[in-house]
């Protein structure tokens, strides 16, 4: 009887340790590596937690010391890493810049005369919107 209790005591308490263990290793890597991978807080999303930790390419830039001071200053005040911010500024603007240079092709193919327009009275008459 006492081997069998000794057993799952053992069993128990190596879990536990090792629960202990993993938990420690994890915030250390955090500490560690904090300045690589942002930390998450309770506004992001499920899918902010997987986008930052998904594949991921890295890129090199070069910035003016003003813009880099300015960005360090902001991740040292939020704890927040430079990475997350450059990110976030990124995928902010990459839809208007898509959108302004897929414009300014049509525009081009309309001017060439590759493209033609539609006047907005036919646009509404087709649709059913004209009053």
């Amino acid at each position: 009887m006492t081997t069998r209790r000794s057993r799952v005591w053992l069993l128990v308490s190596s879990t536990l340790f090792l629960i202990i263990l993993i938990s420690a290793l994890v915030a250390f890597q955090l500490t560690l590596y904090g300045r690589e991978y942002p930390r998450l807080t309770r506004e992001q999303s499920v899918h902010d937690m997987l986008y930052s930790y998904s594949e991921v390419v890295m890129l090199a830039i070069r910035l003016p010391q003003s813009i880099e001071k300015r960005l360090e200053k902001l991740a040292r005040r939020t704890g927040r890493t430079k990475t997350y911010y450059v990110r976030e500024a990124i995928l902010e603007h990459l839809e208007g810049l898509e959108d302004m240079y897929l414009a300014e092709g049509a525009l081009e193919r309309i001017r060439s005369g590759e493209e033609q327009t539609v006047p907005l009275k036919v646009v509404l008459k087709r649709h059913g919107l004209q009053r």
